[in-house]
Parts: C-alpha cells; structure tokens; sequence
C-alpha cells in the first residue's frame, strides 16, 4: 500500500466515523459512549463499503490484459521457483502479474520486463520508457521482488 492509498483509505474510514457521529447527534444520541459507539459503526460501514466497492471492481475489471500474440483469458497458472507465480499463455509466452496494475513479460533467460500497465480508469496502456525504467523485477530465491530505481 502507498502513502496516498493509506491516505485515501484513512479519509474513507474516518469519513464514516464522522457521519456516524452527525448521524447520532442528529438522532438525538448525545451521550459519550452513545458518539463513539456510532463512530465505530459508522467507520464499519465505511470499511465495508470499500470492501464491496473492491470486490465489484474486481469482479468487473478483474480481467487478464491480453499476450503479445492477441489472445485473452487464455492464461494457466503455472508454480515458478523464481517468481513464485507466472501466467502462461497458450502461445506459450509467460507473465507477471504485480500489485494488481503492472503487467511484466518474462524473458527466455527468466528475467521480467515490464509490458504493461493499468491507468487510472482499468484499461491496460503500453508501459512508456520511463515506466520501464524505474521498474523491473528480479528472481531472488524463491521469491520475486518489484524494485524502483532513482
């Protein structure tokens, strides 16, 4: 998690904490416990709010971005002593999936290059050169790790 989805995720929840405060003094609850315990619900349903929303998200974007060669949805996965996971098509090119939006291609000789990435609104974009250049992935025993340089 980012510092700016933290933030979001804090505004969201809070957010919920505080209507559920304004919601029961405008019932007519003015006592403490009365406050926090509406804070509490209120930052709940905000939480679970967020958790709906995701799983919609997922359910209707959730999709694979397509091979070099054009196919879509036609990944297996596959167990990588390297990358621990990786999408294989059925043209036999193999993939990468990392942090839900970057999509990386792995290479003959096992290193992962970044191919594609996820905008804002869920559709995959080609990664430009700086993309490609601040992010690359490398095999480290047992384990894939995503690194950024400068």
């Amino acid at each position: 998690m980012t510092l700016i989805e933290l933030l979001w995720f804090m505004f969201w929840v809070g957010g919920g904490a505080v209507a559920g405060m304004k919601i029961a003094l405008a019932i007519g609850f003015h006592t403490r416990t009365a406050g926090i315990l509406s804070a509490v619900v209120g930052a709940v349903v905000s939480f679970t709010v967020i958790g709906v929303l995701t799983w919609l998200n997922d359910r209707i974007n959730g999709h694979r971005p397509p091979c070099r060669c054009g196919l879509t949805g036609e990944f297996t996965a596959e167990r990588d002593h390297g990358f621990m996971w990786t999408d294989r098509c059925r043209c036999g090119k193999r993939y990468i999936q990392r942090k839900g939006w970057l999509w990386f291609e792995v290479q003959e000789d096992n290193t992962a290059h970044l191919y594609l990435k996820q905008d804002i609104w869920g559709h995959w974009v080609p990664a430009t050169e700086k993309d490609i250049a601040n992010k690359r992935l490398q095999r480290y025993a047992g384990s894939a790790a995503l690194h950024r340089r400068g």
